[in-house]
């Protein structure tokens, strides 16, 4: 039993020292290309980094390290018709512990297509280039760039800051963040988390279980959810929400409103109107503050079970008021409607 135990310990401590040890560099190299239009990019595990290329050539750097020093490792080029393809080549023996990166130097305009299994992929600079760009595992980050740009992870999260252009992002479990974005932009996940802000443009975002934050909108929003909680903070533009069981938290917004929920509740605060408004829930409360004059405002309110109430006035089943040129119509079911004034 003593010699069991020893053993034990002894393998314990030689993986510590395998897993400690400093992988080796098994490749590098430094590549120019001329007259390349577009270039694909079969990444692996590696890192995809893009720069701006200070000519009209492509440099591509590139470097991999393994826990075994072993010919077989390095990143293969290949040109055609103005298009460069870039993989990864490996050894036919298994090694289990790798990585790399792959730097590419673009110019302004190129057409770039990654694609990666476990490594990151990073933009950065690079100006008027169109991007589609997927990892399975890895991250994936822009920032300051434009152009048109389609992002897609399965379990990695997307960030992207000061974009100009146009942008998809879509993520399966991976959260996604955007901010100082200046396009009309398209944000889709199944359970990550969205937080936006800073966005000029058209907005559309969709979500499962995930929650979803928009802050600081200049443009219109639809936006659609499950479960996922919505908050909405400084937005001007028209809003549209469809939510099953989530609630609606909105602050400080100015514009139009189509609220629809199944279950959720649907609240605001600092609301001005500059349009009609709509609100529909099935058990869900809405509870809206408005900074409008009560003149400017009329109301069509309807529910089965739930009580109404604007200022000066509550009633049950239905209520009908004022002669003002917007329109507060909703229809609720079991969900009570409360309407009042900042000023009130």
């Amino acid at each position: 039993m003593k010699q069991l135990s020893t053993l034990f310990v002894l393998f314990f401590l030689f993986s510590l020292v395998s897993l400690a040890a400093p992988l080796k560099e098994v490749h590098r190299s430094t590549k120019n290309f001329n007259n390349i239009k577009s270039i694909e990019v079969k990444g692996d595990f590696c890192k995809v980094i893009l720069k701006p290329s200070a000519t009209d050539g492509v440099i591509v750097n590139s470097f991999i390290e393994a826990s075994k020093d072993m010919e077989g490792f390095e990143i293969n080029d290949q040109t055609e018709a103005g298009k460069l393809f870039l993989t990864v080549g490996v050894p036919s023996e298994h090694v289990s512990t790798k990585s790399g990166e792959i730097e590419i130097q673009v110019p302004t305009g190129t057409e770039i297509k990654i694609k990666t299994a476990s490594g990151y992929i990073e933009a950065s600079e690079i100006k008027e280039c169109q991007v589609d760009a997927h990892a399975s595992y890895g991250q994936i980050t822009a920032q300051n760039v434009s152009g048109k740009y389609s992002l897609k992870t399965s379990t990695g999260g997307i960030t992207v800051n000061d974009l100009q252009g146009e942008l998809s992002a879509t993520s399966s479990k991976g959260d996604i963040e955007l901010s100082d974005i200046e396009t009309n932009t398209t944000v889709v996940t199944d359970a990550g988390v969205l937080v936006l802000k800073n966005i000029k443009g058209k907005l559309n975002t969709q979500s499962n279980t995930g929650d979803q934050t928009i802050t600081n909108l200049d443009g219109d929003l639809m936006l659609r959810t499950s479960t996922g909680e919505i908050t909405l903070n400084n937005l001007k533009g028209s809003v549209e929400t469809a939510n099953d069981d989530g609630d609606v938290w909105l602050t400080d917004i100015e514009g139009t409103l189509r609220l629809i929920s199944i279950s959720g509740n649907l609240v605001g605060k600092n609301i001005l109107l500059s349009g009609n408004a709509y609100f529909e829930t099935t058990k869900g409360r809405v509870e809206m503050e408005f900074r409008n004059n009560l003149n400017e405002l009329s109301f069509d309110l309807a529910s089965n079970y739930g009580f109404l109430y604007i200022p000066g006035k509550s009633k049950k089943k239905k209520l009908k008021s004022g002669n003002g040129p917007i329109l507060v119509s909703t229809s609720t079911n079991n969900g009570a409607q409360r309407f009042t004034l900042v000023n009130e």
